[in-house]
């Protein structure tokens, strides 16, 4: 059996695979008209890992994108693939592969005539493409439709087809653009495995822009959160979302309740009603240390309720006097919402299920929140400088 049948039967691509390459932006920046898509940003893409560019619509997440793979050129700045600079290279000599939000699959074309067309552009032999194309309907787990036409496909199939497509010619970067946001949730799930299995199989530099938090969370290896074109805070999934810098982030990652408190020495100290005493919420400073306020931020999974007329069974533990005012079973988890005086928001507190005996406390019940002074995040102040907000441009 031939090289390339073989690679095609164990489902690789018959050809071999290139040593993963770093992506690199040095202080690139974008203007459209009067508007600021992209301020001067620089950021490093580690070689073979996936990193998602993660923000709401108009946060330049896009504009990054299509910077990467010359659809759009940089008013400043320097794009380097494996530090050899392609700022000014064409789209088609940079080496990439790109999966569209819509898919973009030639309608009169057939799957195997979509996947084998940049192998076709590209001069590669028929035997070849052929073997090509089989190798990657069996990367995508779709080895009998290559026959048949986008419009038979379901939207899952006609994703793994666009992916397919991008993988054929071996690119060195694959760049996906909101590729999962078509479909509905209980597929989008299942293709986020199914990405990040292949991704890590290949070993490809990947980066993705989502606006989907769970998505990138999920997904990514590193993630760089963006807002009014700049980047905020770059990290894993675990660092941004347990450690988040600014309000902003701490908001836009899931939920958080948010507490204001006095700075005092290395500590935060809450006087708010509702108290018990005056008391520390939160121990890491960030860049708080010398401020005299603090906001502190502390996401509901890390609270729990007490009902005992007693102290708080975890004497390290804040704890704040509340009512618990709502409550909804989530399957797996249980949801609270708890009025603390002096607060105008309700607090939120989330328990898994078997970590409770019933449905907790009724609405109505008097109750304590608690939390550990170190899982509460001291967030840095946000001074939005009013020309990002002008006209949002994505």
């Amino acid at each position: 059996m031939a090289q390339a049948d073989q690679d095609a039967t164990r489902g690789r691509a018959p050809h071999d695979r290139r040593i993963p390459v770093g992506v690199r932006l040095d202080g690139i920046s974008k203007r459209f008209r009067s508007v600021t898509a992209l301020y001067p940003t620089t950021l490093a893409v580690t070689p073979g890992t996936m990193t998602a560019l993660l923000g709401p619509s108009g946060c330049g997440k896009t504009t990054t994108l299509r910077i990467v793979a010359g659809l759009e050129a940089p008013d400043s700045g320097s794009v380097f693939l494996a530090e050899r600079e392609v700022t000014r290279v064409p789209p088609d000599r940079r080496g990439l592969g790109m999966v569209f939000q819509s898919y973009s699959l030639f309608p009169h074309m057939t799957v195997g005539e979509n996947i084998a067309f940049g192998l076709k552009m590209a001069g590669v032999s028929s035997a070849e493409t052929a073997a090509r194309v089989r190798a990657m309907l069996n990367l995508v787990r779709l080895p009998d439709i290559e026959d048949r036409y986008p419009r038979q496909l379901s939207g899952g199939q006609q994703q793994r087809v666009a992916l397919a497509r991008a993988l054929v010619t071996n690119p060195s970067v694959l760049l996906l653009d909101e590729p999962l946001a078509a479909l509905d949730r209980n597929l989008r799930e299942n293709m986020q495995f199914e990405l990040r299995q292949i991704q890590t199989s290949l070993d490809i530099t990947t980066i993705i822009v989502t606006h989907d938090q769970e998505e990138a969370l999920t997904m990514s290896d590193e993630v760089v959160v963006m807002d009014h074109g700049r980047v905020i805070q770059v990290g894993t999934p675990a660092e941004v979302y347990e450690r988040p810098r600014t309000r902003f982030i701490a908001e836009f990652l899931g939920t958080a309740n948010l507490f204001e408190g006095q700075v005092a020495g290395d500590r935060v100290i809450y006087h708010g009603p509702g108290s018990l005493e005056p008391q520390t919420i939160a121990t890491a400073l960030n860049g708080a240390a010398g401020a005299r306020s603090a906001l502190v931020a502390v996401r509901p999974e890390k609270l729990w309720l007490e009902v005992s007329a007693d102290g708080p069974a975890d004497d390290s533990a804040a704890a704040l006097e509340g009512v618990v005012t709502g409550h909804v079973f989530r399957g797996a988890s249980h949801a609270y919402q708890v009025r603390v005086e002096g607060r105008d928001a309700p607090v939120l507190v989330y328990r898994q299920t078997r970590d409770i005996h019933g449905s907790g406390p009724d609405p109505g019940a008097q109750v304590r929140l608690c939390w550990r002074p170190k899982n509460a995040v001291v967030l840095a102040s946000e001074t939005p400088d009013p020309s990002h907000l002008e006209n949002r441009n994505d």
